[in-house]
């Protein structure tokens, strides 16, 4: 472990409970703040129901959940602190705002980091006094359970504040991605919209429902990204490597990107993808499909943690 061993967590909605209980689950102290006095109070619920997760991926875990500080302030949440993860409204203005905030209570040496899905870290630490600190760090939900964090710097991010924060990650038994340029959306969450956008446009054409685009990514693609990317797959699929690959699929593979669709979001597609959702997977309560989803995602952890196809 690094020296980092105090964490404030700032929001507590369900990307904030899930780093507080995982950051709980590590060992560290964590204190918790939102100015949203019913979220922080619903806190204790989400770890307690996250608990039991954490404990099938780590035996040595007690059944004992370790104190959490509810804070009362931003200043009494940050007083003292070695990292800050924020998980505030995915808004830019607020966020901007909150980062300020958090720079000047957090002690100059903290690192600062929000768990943003897409926003600008040079946008975020605009109105800091101390930049150099603030990074993102990107989570996957639920984050008690996904191992990947996107590291992005900004302009202003000083090298040091990204080794720090990458390290810690890692220590705590994360998979840290250093983005090698800030970018909106960062990697993975831009290859999702990717895939989601043509969903959209399968739909909207009447070439597919929900069913048959979900079905067709749990059954196929999806099985292979469990353990490699689309370019092992690719470089799989070229019999050789890559190089083959290209000279076999080039003319197909630039057909099949003019033939990608430009769905366009109206009322009627969004309404058709809520009904059809709606029949499809939500036969049952939405907390009861969470907590399969975390125990699929348990086994599939165990099954590929030890799995390197490429070492």
């Amino acid at each position: 472990m690094t020296h980092i061993k105090t964490i404030a967590v700032v929001g507590t909605g369900t990307i904030g409970a899930g780093w507080a209980a995982y950051f709980l689950s590590r060992g560290l102290h964590v204190r918790a703040f939102d100015p949203q006095a019913e979220s922080l109070a619903r806190l204790p619920e989400r770890i307690s129901a996250a608990w039991p997760v954490l404990r099938e991926l780590d035996g040595s875990l007690s059944e004992t959940i370790p104190e959490i500080i509810l804070a009362a302030s931003m200043g009494e949440a940050l007083d003292g602190v070695d990292f800050v993860q924020e998980s505030g409204p995915e808004n830019e203005d607020l966020k901007i705002r909150l980062f300020a905030d958090m720079d000047a209570a957090a002690p100059p040496d903290a690192i600062i980091a929000s768990s943003s899905s897409s926003l600008l870290v040079s946008r975020l630490q605009s109105a800091c006094t101390r930049p150099e600190r603030c990074l993102v760090g990107h989570p996957f939900n639920p984050p008690y359970l996904i191992p990947l964090v996107e590291i992005v710097a900004g302009p202003k991010t000083a090298g040091w504040a990204v080794e720090r924060a990458e390290t810690f990650y890692r220590a705590i038994g994360k998979q840290p991605l250093v983005l090698a340029k800030e970018i909106s959306g960062y990697i993975a969450n831009r290859l999702q919209n990717a895939i989601f956008k043509e969903s959209m446009h399968l739909i909207q054409t009447g070439a597919a429902t929900v069913e048959d685009v979900d079905n067709a990514m749990r059954y196929g693609p999806g099985l292979r990204w469990a353990f490699m990317g689309p370019f092992l797959t690719y470089a799989l699929g070229g019999g050789t490597g890559m190089r083959r690959y290209f000279e076999i699929f080039e003319e197909e593979i630039a057909t099949s990107w003019n033939e990608l669709g430009q769905p366009e979001m109206t009322d009627e597609l969004r309404e058709t993808v809520i009904a059809q959702a709606e029949a499809f997977f939500m036969k049952r309560s939405v907390a009861e499909v969470a907590t399969r989803r975390d125990e699929a995602l348990v086994n599939l952890l165990k099954a590929t943690s030890a799995l390197d196809i490429t070492g």
